[in-house]
Order: C-alpha cells, then sequence, then structure tokens
C-alpha cells in the first residue's frame, strides 16, 4: 500500500456533503476540459467514474472492469472527518506487499 513507507499512517474516514453534483464525462484532453477549472456554476461538486489510466467512462457501457469514482468538493466546509484509521502492517500483509514495513497490527478506532 502507498502508506506502507509512512511512520504512523493513517487513513481520515469521512462525511462528505456533494451538494448539487455535475457530471464530468469530458475527456481531459478534450478543447472542453474541467482539468483545472473551478466547480461548475450552479453546482458544489463534479463527480466522475474513471479506468486506471484517470479517463471517463460510462460504467454501463463500456464494460471496464475495473472502475474509480472521483468526487471533487468546492469547498472544505463539505467535509466531516468521522474516524481515523491507524495502519500497522502484518508480516503476513508485508509478504504479500514484499515492502520493509512494520511489523504490528493496531487499529484504533
Amino acid at each position: 500500500p502507498y502508506f506502507s513507507n509512512k511512520n504512523d499512517p493513517c487513513v481520515i474516514i469521512s462525511y462528505v456533503i456533494p451538494g448539487s453534483v455535475y457530471p464530468v464525462t469530458q475527456h481531459p484532453a478534450s478543447e472542453n476540459t474541467l482539468r483545472g477549472k473551478p466547480i461548475t456554476p450552479g453546482y458544489q461538486s463534479h463527480y466522475v467514474s474513471t479506468n486506471t489510466n484517470g479517463y471517463p467512462v460510462d460504467k454501463f457501457t463500456q464494460g471496464e472492469s475495473i472502475v474509480y469514482d472521483e468526487l471533487v468538493i468546492a469547498h472544505e466546509n463539505q467535509i466531516v472527518p468521522a474516524f481515523i484509521l491507524r495502519v500497522s502492517v502484518t508480516s503476513q500483509l508485508q509478504s504479500a506487499y514484499q515492502r520493509e514495513v512494520e511489523e504490528t497490527y493496531h487499529i484504533n478506532i
């Protein structure tokens, strides 16, 4: 995992209030791209489903096996942190990822 080389890795679990969501379908290299632009007027967030390359996909017609959901929000007050998960990796997980990481396992909620 990307956090295995951190001294005290953790994951923040938050509630998100997206408000009115604008569905992004434009390719990032297209003429009308939203890349680097502010949230579309009249909306409070942008939502896009992407493939592993980061390009928008239509989950229902493209048949992508791996699809990621991305949500871009306008203001930090749309996020409410709820939990902090502190992560330590076991030797079993370490061997699965073949990396040198901490040998203890704790989850504090």
